[in-house]
């Protein structure tokens, strides 16, 4: 079967690079830090379609390693990015080196990987992570979105998985870290079950473009204490939010957490008990939004829940999980080469649209069903199918 070309991640990154181009042409005469600064970031990360105020802030505390004083980082995206900006023509190298001096004096759980000073004019960075440094001038700006890609969801993972089942493994590792945190402070394992499909969804939604990229990693680092302690109470209230829709919400309702999509359904629906947290909790879920979650297809998330579970519960249940790659491959003999290959030689509208009546009258049954993702795969599959004839008849 022909392949069907997605374009839609070309066509966003164009649209980013003429945003961009835009935001040079526009601040080309900027000079005054003091006046200015606030409002040239703000456009930054609008370029990438990203409110700032969701998951970022001016003026965040911190102190010089050197000399102990207290001081202010211009901008501090938690988890992602950290800014010094000086008026035009300051020395750059200057305002790096005092960035670096606040960094220590940081929470380990907003630790920023990407350094940036800027003069307007002007841009010098460096990646903590993978020990790289450069530097460019405004109006080059759209040459060097690779370095801000991650903040319109175009992320550079932080690392090399060899196979979809590593990174799975590795996504239900981090779940399981804090499934057991959880199971140690106490809470019950209905209440935890539900609470922890509650924040995979929320993981999962901070990289698809649900709600602004990191805008649940950031609510987390910088409105709950250290300690964890308030955890439990920001999540219910949270939960509570994602469950109303924007026109029932308290007009006196944090801007920050107004900002966050309604999610209707029942995923939020009931009010689960305040979870007491602590800051190994705290840490645990810290480590979990730092992962990209985009590369997890969601329909293995009732695989990666079956392993979260307890060996003892697991070997009573006869749960195991199960790749996607794995499902494909007992699926596609099964029905969907087969099915591929007749739309293929589909060549005609009534061929088509017999090809669609057979589809929409096709029943799947799967007597060892557990969480249910082989049928999800498989409903996803002949959606595919159904679209893809679809398109031929338009």
């Amino acid at each position: 079967m022909p392949p069907i070309l997605d374009v839609t991640v070309e066509v966003a990154k164009t649209t980013i690079r003429d945003r961009a181009r835009a935001f040079a042409r526009d601040w080309a005469a900027a000079k005054s830090e003091q006046a200015e600064k606030q409002l040239f970031w703000s456009d930054f990360f609008a370029i990438f379609g990203v409110q700032f105020r969701q998951v970022a802030a001016f003026e965040d505390i911190a102190r010089r390693s050197t000399t102990g004083g207290v001081g202010w980082i211009d901008l501090l995206y938690p988890g992602q990015m950290a800014v010094e900006h000086k008026s035009a023509g300051k020395s750059l190298d200057e305002a790096m080196s005092q960035l670096l001096d606040y960094l220590p004096s940081l929470h380990t759980s907003v630790h920023p990987w990407l350094l940036v000073v800027s003069d307007f004019g002007h841009f010098k960075w460096r990646d903590l992570e993978r020990g790289t440094s450069g530097d460019f001038a405004l109006d080059e700006l759209a040459d060097n979105l690779h370095l801000f890609w991650w903040m319109a969801g175009f992320g550079i993972s932080d690392e090399a998985f060899e196979s979809e089942e590593d990174v799975n493994l590795k996504a239900t590792a981090l779940l399981r870290e804090l499934d057991r945190e959880l199971d140690e402070a106490g809470y019950d394992e209905h209440s935890r079950r539900e609470w922890l499909t509650r924040v995979l969804f929320c993981l999962f939604a901070d990289d698809t473009e649900v709600w602004d990229r990191a805008a649940f990693h950031a609510y987390i680092a910088r409105y709950t204490r250290v300690d964890g302690s308030d955890l439990g109470p920001h999540f219910a209230e949270l939960f509570q939010v994602l469950d109303t829709p924007p026109s029932a919400r308290s007009k006196h309702l944090n801007e920050d957490l107004a900002a966050f999509t309604y999610i209707n359904g029942d995923l939020f629906g009931s009010r689960l008990p305040i979870a007491g947290c602590n800051e190994a909790i705290r840490n645990a879920l810290l480590a979990a939004c730092r992962f990209d979650w985009s590369a997890i297809s969601p329909a293995i998330f009732g695989s990666m829940f079956q392993e979260v579970t307890l060996d003892a519960v697991r070997r009573q249940q006869g749960a195991h999980y199960t790749s996607e790659e794995n499902i494909l491959r007992v699926i596609r003999p099964l029905f969907l080469d087969g099915l591929e290959k007749e739309l293929d030689g589909a060549a005609t509208a009534p061929q088509v649209q017999t090809f669609l009546d057979k589809l929409a009258s096709l029943n799947f049954f799967d007597p060892a069903c557990g969480c249910g993702n082989f049928l999800v795969v498989a409903y996803r599959e002949l959606r595919r199918l159904e679209t893809e004839a679809l398109r031929r008849l338009d």
